[in-house]
């Protein structure tokens, strides 16, 4: 008897010890690596599936679809959101290559990938991805069409390692730096914890790929200034000039932050994340 309680007393001290492990595993990883908020994103919030699902309506974006998560991709498009039983449905359409249709009927999983644009010139594409269930085959506006469950979340893939947004209009960011003894102010294009595009006249005898700039100063709405050193990683002309307060610029820049800590990564990431959120907002506000 004593030795059973010994050893029940073992297996719970291990049990107990595997839990707290994985636990501060999981917390110190996150903590220091970013990797919550790299690479990809989970949008859960109802709204912002709506409007996500909205957007790919109005853009008559083309869907990609595999059946059971494997084997050959189907093309389709979303429809429309209709109603089935108090619940929210996805109408999409038929599939092809053909043989798509009978497949899905059959499926455990269904699994639908697609890109958005998320500016007016479409130079920034997000792709999407979620996973549904199929219900039925059904015409719809007088063509075939397949209804699907409305997923509960989606999930944002980032081709960068960090997720990158363009400053508001209203809310324009500046980086400023000094090259060749000059201090230079330009108006940022996009900015991620991982790097920004600015505009700029300057060219490749000055900005050219793998320059390194030991100090630049952004400062956000929120007044936290962001300094890092940063390498120049492409200066590519722009097709159309841009103009900003009656003057033209021929390039954009990119430039990647280096030596940068965890809090102003941090401090980044919180400006990024809050400006798609009102990004979204703005978004669902439109087809209310």
């Amino acid at each position: 008897m004593y030795s059973f309680a010994i050893l029940f007393f073992v297996l719970l001290a291990i049990l107990v010890f595997g839990l707290v492990y994985n636990t501060l595993t999981r917390y110190f990883t996150a903590k220091f690596s970013g990797s919550a908020v790299q690479i990809k994103d989970l949008v859960t919030d109802p709204h912002d599936i709506r409007t996500l699902i909205d957007t790919a309506i109005a853009q008559k974006t083309r869907i990609k679809i595999k059946i059971n998560n494997r084997g050959q991709a189907y093309t389709s498009s979303i429809i429309n959101i209709a109603p089935m039983m108090d619940e929210s449905t996805l109408m999409i359409d038929s599939l092809f290559p053909p043989e798509g249709n009978e497949k899905i009927q059959y499926a455990r999983l269904v699994n639908v990938e697609y890109t958005i644009k998320e500016n007016k010139k479409g130079s920034e594409k997000i792709p999407y991805s979620f996973n549904a269930g199929y219900i039925e085959h059904r015409e719809y506006d007088n063509f075939d069409a397949v209804r699907l469950t409305f997923p509960d979340s989606i999930s944002r893939g980032q081709k960068r390692s960090f997720m990158r947004i363009e400053p508001s209009v209203n809310e324009p960011l500046f980086i400023k730096f000094k090259v060749n003894g000059k201090k230079m102010t330009q108006k940022i294009e996009n900015i991620s914890a991982g790097g920004v595009s600015f505009y700029t006249n300057l060219a490749k005898t000055i900005l050219w790929p793998g320059k390194r700039i030991d100090k630049v100063v952004i400062t956000l709405p929120d007044n936290h200034t962001i300094k890092s050193p940063v390498i120049i990683r492409s200066l590519m002309q722009n097709s159309d000039p841009v103009i900003i307060d009656g003057r033209r610029y021929f390039y954009a820049c990119g430039a990647q932050f280096t030596d940068i800590n965890n809090t102003t990564r941090d401090v980044i990431i919180k400006y990024v994340l809050e400006k798609e959120r009102k990004q979204l907002k703005r978004m669902h506000r439109e087809f209310e």
